[in-house]
């Protein structure tokens, strides 16, 4: 335990550790340790044995990765590669399995590097069997610096995929237009998200209980069942302050299933809290803290709001069937169908907007930021977002692979 302090108080060793799995950043946190370190020291020896720093770093990763999933929900990330057809071997740390694995996560991307890594391979194979000419520059009739720019030129084109997409994904292998592991990630998108399905499916590490998310639907119930007691006034008896809102279908849309869309987003935004979501992993008990009470005010908000949907729909009850024996069937059968409606435009967000398989508008590159208008407007999210990934991973093992050649 001493020594684990005193690595951690030397600011030299802060660079050290940056370079390594974040997972391991709490190691620079004194206080971290101090809390961790009693849980995996089971003798009280003050000292952790081989199993025990084991566990130590399995519960320091755990934590980072659930954490990552945590943000990846909150931030509606539409890719978590579920499905793909990767045959990766984690257990291998050689150098040839890495970059078989990060040419395989890549795709199409790892492909044409692979490609062109090939041709590199072709040129070399001439020059040391005579076929060709013994210097490189003598082969392209350029000297060496031009031949490697001109290298990595070729493999930079071929990782640079255009911001707006329309077609069927490279990544398709037959021919429909559906890539691998596209109806994976859409079912694990719309448990975690969905109104109805999220109840049900999501994800146990998602920030959102199914708890939460059964208050937030009797909730949003309430005070949908209000915006639907001026359907007599505005549509029945000609009413509406627009002509346009007296239409049934255009009232339904724009006073009832719309309206519910914002009252569950607001609901959901504040029990989520995205702010108050941090990497217990290496977090100061400052910023833990800090974080706890940011979701503290967002839940308190939240079950406010909760409570005020069900009081009123008890309060919609009592006055309408107790005390003026009024008939609630029509009053609950245009609730139920607006919820359908919304239910249903959910999923077609999510099947023509966030995983729209045909079209995509955003930012593939991982080294510029997602602030275009594609990319706020989550047209092909899902593509845009595996390409991010799939391009990372081919320049990695570019990189990596010009390393081992120099």
């Amino acid at each position: 335990m001493s020594e684990l302090k005193d690595f951690a108080v030397d600011v030299a060793n802060k660079e050290v550790l940056l370079k390594h799995a974040s997972c391991l950043h709490g190691l620079m946190k004194e206080v971290f340790l101090n809390e961790v370190f009693k849980t995996f020291d089971v003798d009280n020896d003050k000292c952790l044995d081989a199993i025990e720093w084991k566990e130590f770093l399995d519960h320091l990763a755990a934590m980072n990765l659930e954490h990552l999933v945590a943000i990846g929900h909150v931030a509606f990330r539409a890719f978590f590669g579920r499905g793909q057809p990767w045959d990766l071997h984690p257990e291998n740390f050689s150098w040839n399995v890495i970059q078989g694995d990060l040419i395989s996560a890549a795709g199409r991307f790892g492909q044409e590097l692979k490609d062109a890594l090939a041709d590199d391979e072709t040129v070399d194979q001439q020059i040391s069997d005579g076929s060709a000419p013994k210097q490189r520059s003598e082969f392209w009739n350029m000297d060496n610096e031009i031949f490697d720019s001109l290298i990595g030129s070729i493999r930079g084109s071929l990782l640079a995929p255009s911001g707006f997409q329309a077609g069927k994904d490279p990544d398709c292998k037959s021919w429909h237009p559906f890539p691998p592991g596209w109806w994976q990630d859409v079912y694990y998108y719309s448990a975690n998200n969905h109104p109805l399905h999220g109840i049900f499916m999501c994800d146990p590490i998602h920030p959102l209980s199914w708890i939460e998310r059964v208050c937030m639907e009797i909730a949003t119930w309430g005070f949908t069942m209000g915006t639907s007691l001026m359907h007599r006034r505005w549509v029945e008896e000609n009413h509406a302050p627009l002509e346009f809102l007296s239409d049934e279908q255009t009232f339904s849309m724009l006073m009832v299933t719309i309206p519910g869309l914002i009252v569950w987003w607001t609901l959901f935004l504040l029990f989520t809290c995205k702010r108050g979501q941090v990497n217990h992993a290496h977090s100061t008990q400052v910023q833990t803290k800090k974080a706890w009470w940011m979701r503290c005010v967002g839940a308190s908000l939240a079950y406010f709001f909760c409570v005020a949907g069900v009081a009123y729909t008890i309060y919609f009850f009592v006055e309408k069937v107790l005390n003026k024996n009024q008939e609630v069937e029509p009053y609950l059968e245009r609730l139920v169908i607006a919820r359908l409606k919304s239910y249903l435009l959910f999923w077609f967000l999510i099947f023509f907007v966030y995983f729209n398989p045909l079209i995509s508008w955003g930012t593939p590159d991982p080294n510029k930021p997602q602030t275009g208008i594609g990319d706020l407007i989550g047209l092909g999210q899902w593509r845009i977002e595996k390409q991010r990934f799939q391009v990372k991973c081919a320049r990695v093992a570019d990189m990596r692979q010009k390393a081992r050649d120099v």
